[in-house]
């Protein structure tokens, strides 16, 4: 099932087994795992969602995260945590719009657990494709028009894309 935080969870920690989604656009006082068939889907089309502990997501997981404008939380889905995360498992990015060149800041952390690297990084919706792992916590590729680079760092994961210019009419002249 789905559990959808749109309020606050007190010290409590939360798992979200095979077959179970947590999201929502609320607060978690305590750590967050997200195991195995498990999937993270922070926001509520879009939203941002904090957590007060550690986020943990493991081998076999699925992040989802929809970019629909430029505002953070508003316009894009983020995550805030207050202490260590740990990336693994597969992170979709789904674009209801066409990006253009922009900058996202999807998450912001205490610390980055060091050995943390999605298993893999996939973009669908205006556009679609999958990113390449670049090694040391950074992904990207080209789809379309686009260039992308989504940088899981020290204490955020950022996603940058770069929109090709559109020629000037004279050029084809």
């Amino acid at each position: 099932g789905t559990l959808r935080v749109d309020g606050s969870l007190a010290s409590v920690s939360v798992n979200a087994n095979t077959g179970g989604t947590l999201g929502g656009i609320g607060t978690i006082a305590g750590n967050v795992n997200i195991n195995t068939g498990g999937t993270f889907s922070p926001g509520a089309s879009p939203g941002l969602l904090t957590i007060g502990g550690n986020l943990t997501l493991l081998t076999g997981s699925t992040t989802l995260m929809e970019i629909d404008g430029a505002t953070r939380g508003s316009g894009f889905d983020a995550f805030d945590v207050g202490g260590v995360f740990t990336a693994s498992g597969a992170l979709n990015l789904d674009l209801g719009v066409d990006p253009g060149t922009a900058s996202f800041l999807l998450g912001s952390y205490s610390s980055l657990f060091l050995a943390s690297n999605f298993e893999s990084v996939a973009v669908s919706g205006s556009l679609s494709g999958a990113l390449d792992n670049l090694g040391d916590g950074l992904w990207g590729g080209t789809i379309g028009s686009h260039t992308f680079a989504l940088t899981l760092g020290a204490t955020q994961l950022t996603l940058d894309v770069t929109a090709a210019p559109i020629p000037e009419p004279s050029t084809y002249a």
